[in-house]
C-alpha cells in the first residue's frame, strides 16, 4: 500500500466527495470503498453513517430475532413501529456500538418551516417519508436506557425529533439523544387531539436544553402552546450560542421574549409564528441585529407593529405570511415600510397569505399593479422575489420590464406562481424574451402571459453549450405582413432551469414549449395548469385567432384532443455548405398533448421526441 493512504486527511477528503444524502448511488459506492482496504474503512463508514433519516437503520443492527415491525393503528398507515421481542444481552449491542459513534445527524436533510394544525399533515410535507422517531416503540427506548450509556449517540450534532400524536407519550425519550455537542434541534408532536396534554412534555425538554446542549446554535419548536411559550422565555437567555430560532408563540409576554432574544450575541435568524389574536408590542423598541426574519400567520396590523418594534437589520432575508388577504393599499404600505428601513441590505423578499384565507374573496377592482410594487424598485440588491397573496394581479409588459431593470442580480422571480386571477392577461411573450435577454443571473421565474401569438425565433449564431442568438419574427398578421425586429436579437439564457406559467393563455402547446426551450435551452421543468383548462376556450370558438396554425382536425369534427395531437409541421432551417438558407418540411410528429398530461410529463416527452438541433425548428 502506498504511503499516501496512511495520511488520514487525504483519505477523508476522498471519501467526503461522496454524499449519500444527495445521491442514492453514493451509498453502495461508500460501502464498496470501505471494503477496499483498512485505510479507507473508517473514513468511508464515517461518511456512510454520518446522516440517518430515521433511527430504524440503527435498530436493525440488533439481532433479527429480537425486533419486529408492527402497525400501531390502522389510521396511521405511514407509521410502523419497531418493538423488541426478547430480552437483549450485552453482546447483542456490539454492532450497534460500532456504528453509533459515527452518526452525527438524524432526521430530514433540510428542515421545513413551522406548520399549523390547518395545514396538510406534517409527515406528508416533510422531506423524508418517515420522521426521526416514527418507527420506535417504548420498549426500544427502555432497552436503550438499560443497556447503553446516555447519550445514546455521543457525537450527534443535528436531531429532528417528530413524534406522531398517537405516540406522544414517547416524546420525553428525546433526552436520551441530547448531547453536549448538539448544534441543531427540531422538536415537534404531530397534532394530538388535546394540545394541553403535550405541554408538560415540551416544557420538561425545554428546561434541560441549557444544561444538556450548551452549544446549541439552532432551535425549532413546532407546536404552539401558551405554557411552552412561557417556558421558552425562561431559558432562552441561557442559550448564548444560539444563532437561529423558530417557534410558535401563543403567550402574552412576547415583548419580554423579544427583549431576551435581542440580547443574544450570535442570533442572526428569527422565525416567529403567531396566530389570529396574537398581541404584539407597540411603539419602537431597540434595534434587532438579524440577517433573516420570518413572520408567519399574523394579521396585517401585527406584522407592521412588529417590524416597527423590532427594527430588524441589517436584514437580507424577509418572509411574511399574512393571516388574511391584504388589500392592495396594505401591500403597498408594507413595501414602503421595508423600503424605508431595509432598501440597502434586503436581498430576498417573500410575502404571501395563509392557505386557509387564500380562497377568500378579494375586491377585483383594486388589483396589485406596478404602482403597488413600486417601492421594491428601490432595492437594487434584491435577487429573490416571491409572492402569493391571493390578490388579483394586473401587470403588463412595461411593468415586467421596469421590475427586471431594477434588479440586476435577480435569480428568482415568482409572481403568484403565475395565477393572477384576471380574465384577460396583459403580459405577453415579449416579457419572457426580455427576461431571457436581461436577467443574466436568473434561475427560475413564475409569470402569467398571453401566448396566443408566438414569435418565431430564427437562429443567427449557434455556439456550443446551447448558446444561440435568434432573430425575432412576429406571426403573420391578417394583412399578410411579417414584422422582424432587426435592431436587436435574442440571446438564449442557459441558466434558467424552472418556469411556472400558471394560468397563461395559449392555443398551441407544442409551439409554446419549443419557444420556451429556445429561450431557455437548459429548461428542466415547466409548471402550470393543465392544457384542458388553458385550451378550453379554443374548443368553444373555432374562429379564434391562431386556429389556422393548428393541425387539421378530422372532417367529422372530432374532440379537442384530436386537434392538439398534431400542432403543425416542424420546419427546419439550415445552410448547407454555407449557401443560402433553405427550408425542409419534416414529417409532423404526433405530440401527445392530452388534456390530462401535466406539464412536467409533457416537457419530458417533448424533449425526448424533438430533433437534436431544435434551435433551427419551429412549429406553426
Amino acid at each position: 500500500m502506498h504511503r499516501c493512504w496512511t495520511i488520514p486527511e487525504l483519505t477523508r477528503l476522498i471519501t467526503e466527495q461522496l454524499d449519500p444524502r444527495r445521491r442514492k448511488t453514493d451509498r453502495p459506492a461508500l460501502a464498496a470503498l470501505a471494503r477496499t482496504c483498512r485505510a479507507l474503512l473508517d473514513p468511508s463508514l464515517d461518511v456512510l453513517w454520518r446522516h440517518q433519516d430515521t433511527f430504524a437503520r440503527l435498530v436493525w443492527l440488533l439481532p433479527e430475532d429480537a425486533i419486529r415491525f408492527v402497525m400501531p393503528d390502522a389510521e396511521w398507515k405511514h407509521c410502523f413501529m419497531l418493538i423488541n421481542t426478547r430480552p437483549l444481552l450485552p453482546i447483542d449491542w456490539s454492532r450497534f456500538n460500532f456504528y453509533a459513534p459515527r452518526v452525527k445527524s438524524v432526521g430530514a436533510i433540510n428542515w421545513l418551516p413551522l406548520n399549523s394544525a390547518s395545514d396538510s399533515p406534517y409527515h406528508h410535507t416533510l422531506e423524508v417519508a418517515q420522521s426521526s422517531v416514527l418507527t420506535l416503540s417504548e420498549s426500544i427506548y427502555e432497552a436503550f436506557k438499560e443497556h447503553l450509556p446516555c447519550p445514546i449517540l455521543p457525537h450527534l450534532q443535528e436531531l429532528q425529533w417528530v413524534v406522531p400524536g398517537i405516540l406522544f407519550d414517547n416524546f420525553h425519550y428525546v433526552q436520551l439523544f441530547l448531547t453536549p455537542v448538539m448544534k441543531r434541534l427540531y422538536l415537534a408532536i404531530e397534532w394530538p387531539e388535546d394540545q394541553e396534554e403535550y405541554g408538560d412534555f415540551l416544557i420538561e425538554i425545554i428546561g434541560v436544553l441549557p444544561r444538556c446542549c450548551p452549544y446549541l446554535q439552532e432551535l425549532h419548536l413546532f407546536n404552539g402552546n401558551p405554557f411552552v411559550s412561557e417556558a421558552l422565555g425562561e431559558i432562552v437567555s441561557q442559550l448564548v450560542n444560539l444563532r437561529s430560532i423558530a417557534f410558535w408563540y401563543m403567550g402574552d409576554q412576547l415583548e419580554n421574549l423579544l427583549d431576551k432574544l435581542r440580547e443574544l450575541p450570535h442570533l442572526r435568524s428569527l422565525h416567529l409564528r403567531g396566530s389570529e389574536d396574537l398581541v404584539v408590542p407597540a411603539g419602537i423598541g431597540k434595534a434587532f441585529t438579524l440577517h433573516r426574519l420570518t413572520l408567519d400567520c399574523m394579521k396585517y396590523g401585527a406584522i407592521m407593529d412588529l417590524l416597527s418594534f423590532m427594527q430588524p437589520g441589517p436584514l437580507k432575508y424577509l418572509k411574511v405570511e399574512f393571516y388574511d388577504i391584504p388589500r392592495s393599499d396594505e401591500v403597498r404600505d408594507f413595501l414602503v415600510s421595508i423600503r424605508d428601513s431595509l432598501a440597502d441590505t434586503l436581498e430576498h423578499v417573500d410575502f404571501s397569505t395563509h392557505d386557509d384565507s387564500i380562497e377568500n374573496s378579494i375586491d377585483p377592482d383594486r388589483p396589485i399593479t406596478l404602482e403597488t410594487l413600486h417601492p421594491l424598485l428601490d432595492m437594487p440588491k434584491l435577487h429573490t422575489l416571491k409572492t402569493f397573496t391571493g390578490n388579483t394581479w394586473d401587470l403588463d409588459d412595461f411593468a415586467i420590464k421596469k421590475t427586471v431593470d431594477a434588479w440586476p442580480l435577480l435569480r428568482v422571480l415568482d409572481f403568484e406562481t403565475g395565477i393572477w386571477r384576471l380574465p384577460k392577461v396583459m403580459t405577453t411573450l415579449d416579457s419572457v424574451m426580455y427576461i431571457a435577454q436581461n436577467c443574466q443571473h436568473l434561475e427560475s421565474f413564475s409569470l402569467s402571459f398571453n401566448a396566443y401569438d408566438i414569435p418565431a425565433l430564427d437562429p443567427v449564431i449557434h455556439l456550443p453549450g446551447n448558446y444561440t442568438t435568434y432573430e425575432i419574427r412576429r406571426p403573420r398578421r391578417p394583412e399578410g405582413l411579417t414584422t422582424v425586429y432587426n435592431e436587436c436579437g435574442l440571446n438564449s439564457h442557459t441558466g434558467v432551469k424552472e418556469v411556472n406559467i400558471g394560468e397563461s393563455k395559449y392555443q398551441n402547446r407544442a409551439a409554446l414549449t419549443l419557444f420556451l426551450l429556445k429561450c431557455f435551452p437548459n429548461l428542466e421543468a415547466i409548471e402550470g395548469r393543465l392544457p384542458a383548462e388553458a385550451m378550453g376556450v379554443v374548443v368553444e370558438n373555432d374562429e379564434d385567432e391562431g386556429m389556422d396554425d393548428m393541425a387539421e382536425e378530422d372532417g367529422d369534427g372530432e374532440d379537442m384532443d384530436e386537434g392538439v395531437e398534431q400542432e403543425g409541421p416542424v420546419m427546419v432551417q439550415y445552410e448547407p455548405d454555407g449557401g443560402n438558407t433553405v427550408q425542409h418540411n419534416q414529417v409532423q410528429r404526433e405530440w401527445e398533448s392530452h388534456e390530462t398530461v401535466p406539464w412536467s410529463d409533457y416537457l419530458k416527452d417533448f424533449k425526448g421526441r424533438i430533433i437534436q438541433d431544435f434551435q433551427f425548428a419551429y412549429i406553426g
